[in-house]
């Protein structure tokens, strides 16, 4: 089965937030690089997204989130089989904390 890759806007902009310290801290060369192999990390999802193990936000969440690994960088999302879909929704850096709901206010 082939599943519809979603990436949310929060993934994307902490992608593209991450990009800009590498540019900052390496080469705009460096950047463009990881930023290729997250995009192609993001795309084989589309095969096989179970072939990733489950992540610790699993716990903190009330649905299986499961990770990839590129560059000790976790790409976190959720599986929708009953509509063939991988949802992205987040990323952290593998030193990080795991990232927990944002509590709702009334």
């Amino acid at each position: 089965m082939t599943y519809r890759v979603t990436l949310s806007p929060e993934f994307i902009a902490r992608v593209l937030e991450d990009a800009q310290f590498i540019e900052r801290e390496s080469s705009i060369a460096q950047a463009d690089a990881w930023v290729a192999r997250i995009r192609a990390a993001t795309t084989s999802l589309s095969r096989m997204p179970r072939r990733c193990r489950v992540a610790e936000e699993s716990t903190y969440f009330q649905m299986e989130v499961r990770s990839l690994i590129v560059d000790g960088y976790m790409i976190l999302f959720t599986i929708d089989d009953a509509h063939a879909a991988v949802n992205v929704f987040s990323a952290r850096h593998g030193r990080q904390r795991p990232l927990k709901p944002r509590p709702k206010h009334p």
